[in-house]
């Protein structure tokens, strides 16, 4: 397994490293976006989401196991990207992911202020000042955004979008995750009184507690006016996970460490044979399989690895770091899932052109776990962002994917229907044949 092969985790994450420098043009992180909820092939410029959260982390991981600067010297520059990305009503820029280059994304923006109060934590311990602005930079999004127009005082919990009155466990879980942060800076016990227990209780009043029920642990994916949707999704429940430890720490509760244990087991549950899962279990037992995460399942590794210490079976997740594993690309960055053209009715046997392309957020997810799971000091070198290509299906008929540190394009039939330069916020050439 890739996890216990130092020789082969330091090549992933170098390699990572080197794919994440070629997607950066200025203003920061960019490429296209393949999603369940729909893609985003035409804007490839910086997204300020979540992608954040994990290339920040990660590069924060990688500092404390080598103590080597420019690795935090990589986190601060990504850092600086969400401060310059920041509008002056507190949103950021392009911060929807799939429907960028939009404003206002959940639970991007708190992503993104949990990640500047992690490289905030980490620079205020080194006694460097430059802690200060990333704490008013997130203050300032989760004050002026997140309290001020996302929060309902008499519903007592946080909105999806203004727009949206759904509550949605895991979006929320990412902005409790940033509140704790931003209370340990502010000492503003409000903000516990407030916002986080409440978001934190109607987490749980989401969650299935029934012990003899098949879904037991499952939180459910939203809450529309009291009427649960019946919908769990593996990847999200695995997001709640951090929030729910920090309040079992925080709170010395631990009906939060159950519950964070009980939708973990949930999660393994419902993992497949090969080590991956389902996008959605239904509550009548139905289940969507496609797309199945791949580069995304490292954000479930992260989650259950943080459980280890309450006792959880890591056993079971060996096959997802092997499923992980095998969607490594030369490239250095990671296919994003498996089955988006069977979910649209297509069962080819190569890959669709979505399952292939490497997206920041989702590799980003990868890198996080990879960069935690090497041990201290162990990472040497560099490594050069290599040339990928194989045989896809573009929009149902076979292509060529093809993707060097300058570019990703798609040929058809000798054609180039798909190209773009990755110093380029958009893409420069997209045909539908």
């Amino acid at each position: 397994m890739i996890t216990t092969n130092n020789d082969l985790l330091s090549n992933t994450v170098l390699g990572i490293d080197a794919w994440l420098e070629s997607m950066r043009q200025t203003g920061g992180y960019g490429g296209p976006v393949a999603h369940r909820w729909q893609d985003n092939l035409l804007y490839a410029g910086p997204g300020i989401d979540w992608r954040y959260e994990g290339i920040i982390i990660g590069y924060l991981n990688l500092f404390k196991k080598t103590g080597d600067r420019q690795w935090l010297d990589k986190a601060i520059r990504a850092g600086m990207d969400i401060v310059n990305g920041q509008n002056e009503d507190g949103t950021y820029l392009a911060s929807s992911f799939e429907i960028n280059p939009l404003s206002g994304g959940t639970p991007h923006e708190a992503a993104c202020d949990h990640a500047l109060l992690c490289l905030a934590d980490v620079l205020k311990t080194l006694g460097e000042s430059e802690w200060e602005k990333f704490v008013e930079t997130a203050q300032d999004n989760l004050t002026k955004y997140h309290l001020n127009q996302l929060w309902d005082d008499d519903a007592g919990y946080f909105y999806n979008q203004t727009h949206d009155s759904s509550f949605v466990p895991n979006k929320v879980a990412t902005t409790v995750e940033a509140l704790f942060l931003l209370e340990k800076f502010s000492g503003d016990l409000g903000l516990v009184d407030k916002y986080i227990k409440p978001s934190l209780l109607k987490i749980l009043a989401c969650q299935v507690k029934d012990p003899e029920s098949s879904y037991f642990g499952a939180i459910d994916q939203s809450d529309k006016n009291g009427q649960l949707s019946g919908r769990y999704f593996p990847y999200y429940i695995a997001r709640c996970v951090h929030a729910l430890v920090d309040a079992s720490v925080y709170f010395e509760d631990d009906q939060f460490t159950k519950a964070a244990l009980a939708a973990m087991n949930f999660v393994m549950h419902s993992q497949r044979s090969d080590g991956s899962f389902p996008q959605v279990v239904y509550a009548n037992r139905r289940e969507t399989l496609y797309p199945q995460w791949i580069a995304g399942v490292g954000d479930i590794l992260t989650a259950a690895n943080r459980l280890l210490p309450y006792g959880l079976n890591w056993l079971a997740m060996e096959k997802t770091e092997i499923w992980l594993h095998n969607g490594i690309s030369p490239s250095g960055g990671i296919r994003t899932g498996h089955g988006f053209g069977i979910l649209e009715g297509r069962r080819n046997a190569l890959p669709d052109f979505r399952d292939i392309l490497p997206v920041c957020h989702w590799v980003s997810n990868a890198f996080r776990y990879f960069t935690l799971c090497l041990p201290e000091k162990f990472i040497t070198g560099s490594i050069e962002t290599k040339e990928t290509t194989c045989d896809c299906f573009y929009f149902g008929k076979r292509a060529r994917f093809h993707e060097t540190d300058q570019f990703i394009e798609v040929i058809q039939n000798l054609e180039t229907v798909y190209l773009w330069r990755k110093s380029e916020p958009w893409v420069q050439k997209f045909l539908m044949y």
